[in-house]
């Protein structure tokens, strides 16, 4: 805890956001009844709603306002009307600027790039998981992250954070303009690999577990030379 407290000035919101393609979105022009049956299957609280398109953001729809106009038999009618203005922080703002901010303002922020887009979505949760750890609900899927496995190798979501693998192998990355564990395989081999390619980098040993054409999912690392992990995964 105390080590996340000290890295809360050091970490940028980009590294622990949900990135655009994770987040679950809802079209202004959707009926209450179709983001109903989206809320029901996502099991989220909040959704972001766009406009024309998806970097087009209005706001913020809250389960609570749907919840108020299905209870009004207002099922036909679109969701423009119950959006709530939405915080907006850029990507590159520090955990522990984002932190006292939405303290006070709100319990999620949208995150945007340099030109204004989408680029994610933070919850206070994300922010306070830096300090304590994962925060799970009972209604939470258990999701790799990082685990450790037999035969002395992790495998790792491509979505954990690339600073994982210098603290479970000791490595060094360098310099990097990737955040992700998914980004340091793609800048690696400059493309998206297909599941059960393999390479070596770094005295490290990574095979790709699970990929589609525009992402990698899931990695197994172990060292090579018999080097062994040296550190737990934070």
């Amino acid at each position: 805890m105390v080590r996340g407290i000290v890295d809360l000035d050091q970490t940028v919101v980009r590294e622990i956001m949900t990135p655009r393609v994770e987040v679950v979105v809802l079209s202004a022009d959707a009926t209450v009844e179709e983001a109903r049956r989206v809320a029901l299957e996502a099991g989220h609280s909040r959704f972001p709603v766009y406009g024309e398109t998806i970097d087009n953001v209005l706001g913020i729809l809250h389960v609570r306002e749907l919840l108020r106009a299905l209870d009004d038999g207002a099922t036909a009618t679109t969701i423009a009307a119950l959006v709530r203005p939405a915080v907006f922080v850029p990507e590159t703002r520090t955990v522990a600027e984002v932190l006292a901010e939405m303290r006070t303002r709100a319990h999620v922020a949208l995150v945007v790039d340099e030109y204004g887009g989408f680029a994610g979505l933070v919850t206070l949760e994300d922010l306070l998981e830096e300090i304590v750890g994962d925060i799970r609900d009972e209604h939470e899927h258990e999701e790799i992250e990082v685990a450790p496995q037999t035969d002395g190798s992790w495998l790792l979501s491509g979505l954990a954070h690339a600073e994982e693998i210098e603290r479970l192998f000791g490595v060094d990355l360098g310099e990097r303009d990737y955040d992700t564990v998914g980004g340091f395989v793609t800048a690696s081999l400059g493309r998206v690999p297909a599941p059960g390619e393999s390479f070596e980098s770094h005295g490290l040993s990574v095979e790709i577990v699970d990929a589609d054409p525009r992402r990698v999912r899931l990695v197994k690392i172990r060292a090579t030379h018999g080097t062994a992990p040296v550190r737990e995964p934070s």
